[in-house]
């Protein structure tokens, strides 16, 4: 049997396994490198070590669910190193774009700071953390645009809704990240595409010259025009198909015909289990990391529970025996995955050795401040209405009742809008701090303070796309409760702010005599920069990353 070793990583010839003789071991070995798992909870699960130690699989993809704090996640990369035993790189990956020391800002908040620079910088200090803790590879940038389509929720993980400045944020991002020696697996959706060819099977061609100018493939050509596109993840999760071999038949077209003959793309490419599931939920679970390989990804991420991992994995170990898993598939990849794999143990020996964060840290702060600073966008002209408001004067602050962004030591049922009223109440301290909920709506307190208040920061922060019409029903009350106030005689007109924290499609519609304000993330670093516009203490300079489709007076 022919092997070869290329750097440290361990590459076997898998067309013996056709016929059913291979050992084990040299079966885990080659098949694991193309295997990457994840697991839920700070302590690697029993069967996670399992599958490390016994199954070989290449590398793990930590989330926020692993973290607490920096020394448990570095002690906890450590751990999972040593539970492999196998010849190439046990790789150690991350799903938190916003960092696991410090809270770093958002891609949508990068692309209204409108500077490709910024972004580099803190992709560098995103690296130089992730380099301290002992992560390999980051699950980073995200570069799909927004569109209609897009949830709230994921809003903040895209740039812009212009593909040509996620192309320029995206490079940027790399750049930073790659001084760091730190690797990004960049994520793309394709879903359009994707589902385009999926409906389209049935005719004898597909036009790949006319996939290969659409707005969803434009990132992609910038990157790999550049040399910048080092891996792609492709993050499409189409749980409402019918025929798991259509879907096959679609990612292939995509991966073999688009990316890889059409734009020339070399990189490894990497695909989750999920996204080949049917509606044979049970069959597919086990099914999905098989079809994923065959459709010509390099590595699939097995995203569901361990016991379905293991399935999944014999799946796959049963298919090398056949010809259902041809041999061609399998060394396609090889060469890939085996380049990626030595350029890890070059950059991991390039490292510089961090000590203490603390020798980066104030740094970082400064950078994070700064850009959350950039980043906040007024809507409306003139100066704040809050300059100068009467020190005697109530001022009523109205957030909605939204989960906190999850981050380490932070506890679920947390107000995020918190540190919001205390920054307010740092300028002004007659500030009361009232939170609503879409259900109830307008309650008696709020009517109090409506009744009372000079001033009124109101919040809005959609957490789903079906919340958007509860939300719009509370501004309609508050305002209503406001024209009643202001009809009484002697009253004065009030003091209107409105702050979109999050997704600024939540001002679509402007709201008649408010103050508006735009911040792209509900977390305190974001809050605190939008409460010194709020205020009148600072003048905003971001840019709208996102076409409103109204006309626009400031920022």
């Amino acid at each position: 049997m022919a092997s070869v070793n290329k750097g440290e990583y361990y590459c076997c010839d898998l067309a013996h396994f056709t016929d059913g003789s291979p050992t084990d071991d040299r079966q885990k070995q080659a098949i694991g490198q193309r295997v990457i798992i994840s697991f839920s909870g700070p302590l690697p699960i029993a069967a996670a070590q399992v599958l490390i130690r016994d199954f070989c699989v290449g590398g793990v993809l930590l989330n926020a669910s692993n973290f607490t704090d920096a020394t448990q996640a570095s002690q906890l990369v450590s751990r999972l190193a040593s539970y492999s035993g196998g010849p190439h790189p046990f790789l150690v990956g991350i799903e938190q774009e916003n960092g696991v020391i410090s809270h770093f800002p958002s891609q949508l908040t990068l692309g209204a700071g409108h500077s490709p620079s910024s972004t580099s910088a803190v992709s560098k200090a995103i690296g130089e953390e992730l380099a301290y803790i002992g992560i390999h590879w980051i699950l980073a940038p995200t570069i799909d645009f927004i569109t209609e389509l897009t949830e709230p929720l994921d809003t903040p993980r895209k740039f812009s809704d212009d593909p040509e400045t996620v192309s320029q944020h995206a490079r940027a991002y790399l750049d930073g990240l790659i001084t760091t020696n730190v690797a990004a697996s960049t994520e793309a959706s394709l879903a359009t595409t994707i589902q385009d060819i999926y409906r389209s099977l049935d005719r004898e061609t597909t036009d790949i010259a006319e996939l290969l100018e659409r707005c969803e493939i434009h990132p992609i050509k910038r990157l790999l025009e550049r040399r910048a596109l080092e891996c792609l993840h492709l993050t499409s999760s189409l749980t409402d198909y019918d025929d798991a071999n259509s879907a096959q038949r679609a990612f292939q077209t995509v991966i073999q015909r688009l990316l890889r003959e059409g734009l020339g793309c070399q990189a490894p490419i990497t695909v989750a289990s999920t996204s080949h599931l049917s509606t044979d939920v049970e069959s597919c679970a086990k099914h999905a990391p098989l079809r994923t390989l065959l459709s010509g990804s390099d590595v699939v991420l097995l995203s569901s529970d361990p016991t379905t991992q293991e399935e999944s994995i014999r799946a796959i170990y049963a298919a090398a025996r056949t010809s259902t898993f041809p041999a061609s598939v399998l060394n396609s990849a090889a060469d890939r995955i085996s380049s990626f794999r030595s350029e890890f143990v070059e950059r991991l020996a390039r490292r510089q050795q961090i000590t203490e964060p603390s020798t980066f840290a104030l740094q970082h702060q400064n950078l994070i401040r700064n850009a959350y600073r950039a980043s906040t966008t007024t809507l409306s002209t003139g100066l704040s209405p809050l300059l100068n408001l009467p020190a005697t004067s109530i001022l009523l602050l109205l957030t909605p009742s939204v989960p906190p962004v999850a981050r380490p030591n932070v506890a679920p049922n947390a107000d995020p809008f918190e540190p919001l009223g205390r920054a307010i109440a740092h300028f002004h301290n007659r500030t009361r701090h009232v939170p609503y909920t879409l259900s109830a709506g307008v309650t008696s307190t709020h009517a109090a303070f409506l009744d009372r208040a000079t001033a009124v920061v109101l919040v809005l922060c959609n957490t789903s796309s079906a919340f958007v019409e509860s939300q719009m029903e509370f501004v309609a009350a508050v305002q209503d409760r406001i024209r009643v106030r202001e009809s009484r005689p002697g009253e004065q007109k009030t003091r209107k702010v409105a702050l979109a924290a999050g997704d600024p499609r939540d001002l679509r519609e402007p709201l008649d005599g408010w103050w508006e304000v735009c911040c792209y993330e509900y977390t305190v670093g974001a809050l605190i920069a939008a409460t010194e516009v709020i205020t009148g203490h600072r003048t905003a300079t971001g840019i709208l990353p996102i076409r409103l489709g109204r006309h626009l007076n400031g920022g």
